[in-house]
């Protein structure tokens, strides 16, 4: 019972994680470049 509650608690958030966000490429690329300037410092 516990992992069908997880596979179904997961799928959740990844369909609303596609929702809302359309822009995903332009997320990741923007938190890459953040991630970088901070190692970088």
């Amino acid at each position: 019972m516990m992992v069908q509650r997880f596979v179904a608690v997961l799928l959740m958030v990844v369909l609303v994680g596609l929702v809302r966000t359309e822009n995903t490429q332009e997320v990741v690329v923007a938190n890459a470049k953040e991630l970088k300037g901070i190692t970088v410092n």
